[in-house]
């Protein structure tokens, strides 16, 4: 330990660190910063990781600092690209929690206070996420998504995508020191999630928490494909542990076209969702709790896939048709809860008890 952390670890320690890392974020990042300033919840530290930004973002920042006092900016000597970055924040944390939060984000004025309160009554649970509203890049929401998830189904995503947005963390700093793995250069977060889930429980929460923006510099055509060849490595790891080989085998077709967007002929398009369908029925029979959620999950993944292989809507139809009624009625479910046109009742994650 350096004499820089010792001092600061001398200091009284706040219960939430807020790991907020930024590079140019001149656009977004005092209306990101603002929001957890605001926040209903007052003992934390504001941990802001400069990495060495070249534009205005550094100004900003001290302007901030200078107006709260629970705001800290530490930069490192040289830019160290996202998962770095991460890194080295965390070396500087104090919190017994600590949240993540993005440059371009804006935080809801209760999230740390449920987010805290809820690790506080549940112990087994080491990292928690959160619902999402989705913001365009000058704030206004076009979306929402919920997502309620126990520790079974954010490892059960795992084996697909990231289960939750990276920026609605709030983890247990001292039974948890993660470090992000620099190989996974725009896959960090999943790569963690994917990690930590074999071997910790982790949840979301249905609240939504944060607004998630969506802007013109989120994802480039190239960083896209770097992300799908990420995904499909941290994806099939996840299988691997999880699966037995059968079915491991009978997912190939979904991998082929979920992340490499292969086309498909016909015979292939069954044996996606036929894959999906075997893998359901397992995970229906080991956890029945579950059942509905994972048939409908599975069935979205299924049309998702078919989708980006290329096939058209006629194709994905005649696949659905062909595939059976229980498939059909579970993609029909699935449209209309995510829609939120049905129910609370019928929801397939009023079963998933967090």
């Amino acid at each position: 330990m350096t004499s820089a952390q010792a001092s600061l670890m001398s200091q009284t320690a706040p219960a939430v660190s807020v790991l907020l890392p930024v590079y140019n974020g001149t656009d977004y990042i005092e209306a990101a910063l603002r929001s957890v300033m605001e926040q209903s919840f007052t003992d934390m530290e504001i941990v802001v990781v400069d990495d060495c930004s070249t534009d205005d973002t550094p100004a900003i920042l001290e302007r901030l600092a200078a107006e709260c006092p629970a705001i800290r900016i530490i930069r490192p000597p040289q830019n160290l690209g996202l998962p770095r970055a991460l890194n080295f924040g965390l070396d500087h944390l104090r919190g017994t929690y600590v949240a993540r939060m993005d440059a371009d984000d804006i935080c809801e004025p209760e999230r740390i206070a449920v987010q805290k309160a809820f690790l506080d009554a549940h112990p087994e649970i080491v990292l928690i996420g959160c619902s999402t509203s989705h913001i365009d890049a000058q704030g206004h929401p076009f979306k929402t998504s919920i997502r309620r998830q126990d520790a079974y189904a954010t490892r059960w995503m795992c084996r697909f995508v990231m289960p939750f947005r990276h920026p609605t963390f709030m983890f247990r700093r001292a039974e948890m020191p993660l470090q992000y793995d620099p190989e996974f250069s725009v896959s960090e977060d999943y790569e963690i999630m994917a990690r930590l889930t074999k071997t910790h429980k982790t949840a979301c929460l249905p609240d939504v928490l944060l607004r998630y923006r969506h802007h013109g510099g989120s994802i480039t055509g190239k960083k896209r494909q770097l992300m799908s060849e990420q995904a499909e490595r941290i994806a099939l790891d996840v299988q691997r542990n999880d699966l037995r080989p059968e079915i491991l085998d009978a997912l190939e077709p979904f991998r082929a076209a979920y992340f490499r967007a292969e086309p498909l002929d016909a015979a292939g398009r069954r044996a996606l969702l036929k894959g999906l369908q075997r893998m359901a029925a397992e995970d229906s029979a080991q956890s029945p709790a579950h059942s509905r959620w994972v048939y409908r999950q599975s069935a979205q993944l299924g049309i998702e896939a078919l989708l980006r292989s290329g096939a058209s809507r006629q194709d994905v139809i005649k696949s659905l048709i062909t595939a059976g009624p229980s498939t059909m009625g579970s993609v029909i479910l699935r449209f209309l809860e995510t829609r939120q046109w049905i129910p609370q009742s019928m929801r397939s994650d009023q079963s998933i008890s967090i």
